[in-house]
């Protein structure tokens, strides 16, 4: 699977999805993610047991690396939605039942981590563009938003944390991360690729303490409601399928925020929904207000497995926008 010269981990996918493997998903539009997301869930639901955190991890980790296909691989401008690109990233994914590892396999066919970095960090080699991309607060856009490029840093310390490793091929190098080389190892390669490559080995033996490495502190709090607030029954909206239904609500939810209400948003009896849907009203609703309004003022109850994780994703995807 993908390129047959490199020296990553080589792993036998099947060529239809099982319960311990997902084969190549194409990602090419905003959309896409999702699709990949829905199918990652429920494999480590079928696989992993009593350890939501590192799950919650996972999705988190991988949701940084998937997310960049869309926002980097063409070198485009940031943007929030309606984003495309020419040439498919490709998503697969792999249990091992033996060594209870999760692998995931992501490449794009863009311009490469470094080629992307490297004009906004003049001032540092290639080999050093490349190693401070996982570091924290590296972005192409930092004149912008100093707090913005994260993603990687945080997967590498969920990995790391979890005794896994990470691969990545992009343009002229191979950096390594390890318990052998927790800060990093580049070499050459021989022929320069196009776009990036990862392989991105999970460990799934432990729980891990996601909060100091994702920020989650703030979970907790949108799942215990005020007395007084205003309960919306979300199961009356059904089909949850579109923006159009989460807009909606969310109309709705800003009329009783003028006069200074707790919202509560229940979802009890809600099995079927969509990305979009949710988006409206975690991401959207926190931009539209204010994510300090929004974690003072929204409250999620009587979600499934499936909808917590969701919603804790663009939670902490909304917390990590409050510093734009």
């Amino acid at each position: 699977m993908g390129r047959k010269n490199r020296n990553f981990v080589e792993v036998t996918y099947s060529t239809i999805d099982s319960d311990n493997s997902i084969v190549e998903t194409a990602i090419s539009k905003d959309d896409d993610p999702f699709t990949s997301e829905e199918k990652l869930k429920s494999l480590l639901e079928r696989n992993i047991e009593g350890k939501p955190n590192l799950i919650l991890g996972i999705l988190l980790g991988v949701n940084e690396v998937v997310d960049n296909i869309l926002e980097h691989s063409d070198g485009g401008e940031f943007k929030e939605s309606d984003r495309t690109v020419n040439k498919p990233g490709i998503v697969s994914i792999q249990y091992c039942n033996e060594t209870n590892h999760l692998i995931i396999t992501i490449w794009d066919f863009g311009k490469g981590i470094v080629e992307t970095l490297a004009k906004e960090y003049d001032d540092l080699s290639r080999k050093e563009v490349l190693l401070k991309a996982f570091e924290l607060n590296v972005t192409r856009h930092r004149k912008i938003w100093e707090s913005r490029g994260n993603g990687l840093a945080k997967l590498k310390e969920f990995v790391l944390k979890s005794n896994g490793s990470i691969f990545c091929e992009t343009n002229e190098f191979k950096i390594t991360f390890s318990s052998l080389y927790p800060n990093g190892y580049i070499i050459d390669i021989m022929e320069e690729i196009k776009g990036t490559h990862f392989e991105i080995k999970i460990g799934c033996s432990d729980e891990i303490n996601i909060y100091p490495i994702f920020e989650t502190d703030t979970f907790e709090d949108f799942f215990d409601f005020e007395n007084n607030s205003t309960i919306f029954h979300i199961k009356e909206f059904i089909p949850l399928n579109s923006h159009q239904v989460g807009i909606e609500i969310k109309k709705l939810i800003l009329e009783q925020i003028k006069d200074d209400k707790f919202i509560r948003l229940d979802f009890e009896g809600v099995e079927i929904f969509t990305d979009s849907f949710i988006q409206q009203v975690t991401t959207i609703l926190s931009e539209e207000i204010g994510f300090e309004v929004f974690e003072q003022k929204i409250k999620f109850t009587n979600l499934s497995n499936l909808l917590l994780y969701m919603v804790q994703e663009k939670i902490y995807i909304a917390s990590e926008k409050k510093h734009f």
